[in-house]
């Protein structure tokens, strides 16, 4: 017999995240269309390190010895691989190689919000909802890009991967949709439920939600959407022949990420969202050392995991033939300090290191005014000022160039987007 279940329930058996799809319409019709481009964003709740990520190469420069003499044996990088910019990158990332070298990753350094802002929380949600201020705004930045694309309340173009939607898909109607097991997303758990096949799936979430044709409330709508969801999600996932059981890393979940991706022929996917957590090294945050081969740092294994994962994302979107529509950036909320501490880590500072992915991307690193070659330069007499890194760019300076160079926002679009944003010009541009 059908068991019929409450909503948190059945929402967690088949790993449907609905709370917070659009309570009011799709959105307002806008002269922006969405065309074939997605971007992955990673964020990595904690604030990583961005003096491991890339650092002045071993030698005699002055920049290296200003490098040395902020860090310790805990947390000083010794065997980097040399890459442009007269730079070094921590050795965990060397997975990641062979895309820069491609043009298909860069490194872009000293990225940090508008405001300095050194509590966890409050710096994400600043970030996130792309704010000129100490105050956040009430939406996020992709979210209001969604409205702009008029895609908002389109269930699966604003894409967590994780059990919560986050800030940065947030529109003022809708939270976006989440999918912490793709291969289990809209499937119900075997042995949860008696006759799970007795009524569709799609029907549940009806029943649920939606209890006539008539209603129209936001609850009602936000059902609609979500069985428009499953419906669409379930045709693309069939096509893209994804395994069963669970995948068992990050790896895994962005290979069949790219799959998804490239059987998506309706543009159904658009900003998918996956947040990683453990960044916040104040203890034994670790070097570049190894045992037998394997790195011993939790900051080392963290960027290991996380290399080989958008390596694995990379060759499998190129094997699907879909790279080409794909874009990544990753970011973090703020930096760590300059020094290293008294317990072999670091802790809460301003600039870090970000990385985007995509195709025609100009350099493998952007470095300009990190780490100046000059004992003297003002940059370093602010280093040590406020133990952190200064900013050299701002997180939404990225994304204001991918939103419009990859989706094709224009002025007025990247104006409600990012309001009271200005591009610094002088910057490099990361496409060629």
């Amino acid at each position: 017999m059908y068991i019929e279940t409450n909503r948190r329930a059945f929402l967690r058996a088949t790993g449907l995240g609905i709370a917070g799809l659009s309570l009011g319409g799709l959105g307002r019709a806008m002269a922006q269309t969405a065309n074939d481009q997605v971007l992955l964003t990673v964020f990595l709740r904690g604030a990583s390190d961005g003096m491991s990520w890339l650092h002045p190469r071993p030698g005699t420069s002055a920049a290296r010895v200003k490098y040395e003499s902020y860090r310790g044996a805990g947390t000083r990088i010794l065997n980097g691989i040399n890459v442009p910019s007269n730079m070094a990158m921590h050795p965990a990332l060397a997975a990641l190689r062979p895309a820069m070298r491609a043009g298909e990753a860069t490194l872009v350094a000293g990225v940090a919000g508008a405001v300095e802002n050194r509590s966890h929380f409050q710096q994400q949600d600043l970030v996130e909802s792309g704010s000129s201020n100490g105050t956040p705004r009430r939406d996020g930045v992709l979210g209001r890009a969604l409205g702009e694309l008029s895609l908002v309340g389109a269930g699966l173009a604003g894409l967590s991967l994780n059990t919560q939607s986050p800030f940065l898909l947030r529109s003022t109607t809708s939270g976006g949709l989440t999918a912490p097991d793709l291969r289990g997303f809209g499937r119900l758990n075997n042995g949860t439920y008696v006759n799970a096949a007795a009524l569709d799936l799609q029907e549940r979430v009806r029943r649920l939600y939606v209890p006539n044709d008539t209603c129209t409330t936001g609850t009602c709508e936000a059902g609609r959407q979500a069985t428009d969801a499953l419906a669409t999600y379930g045709a693309i996932s069939a096509s893209a022949g994804l395994p069963g059981g669970k995948a068992a890393n990050l790896g895994e979940t962005l290979t069949d990420l790219a799959k998804l991706i490239a059987a998506d022929t309706s543009g159904a996917f658009k900003f998918i969202n996956v947040d990683i957590g453990g960044w916040d090294t104040h203890l034994n945050q670790g070097s570049d050392a190894q045992t037998n081969g394997a790195f011993t740092g939790t900051l080392a294994k963290n960027l290991e995991g996380l290399a080989n994962a958008l390596a694995a994302f990379n060759t499998e979107a190129h094997a699907q033939g879909c790279w080409n529509r794909v874009n990544v950036l990753v970011i973090t909320e703020f930096g760590r300090t300059t020094r290293e501490n008294g317990t072999a880590g670091t802790d809460h500072g301003y600039g870090s290191v970000a990385l985007v992915m995509g195709s025609g991307l100009r350099a493998q690193v952007s470095a300009q005014g990190y780490f100046p070659n000059d004992a003297g330069a003002a940059y370093y007499a602010e280093a040590e000022a406020g133990n952190a890194l200064p900013r050299l760019v701002e997180h939404r300076q990225l994304m204001d160039e991918i939103l419009r160079q990859r989706f094709g926002l224009d002025n007025t679009a990247m104006g409600a987007v990012l309001p009271g944003f200005t591009r610094d010009t002088g910057y490099p541009s990361l496409y060629v």
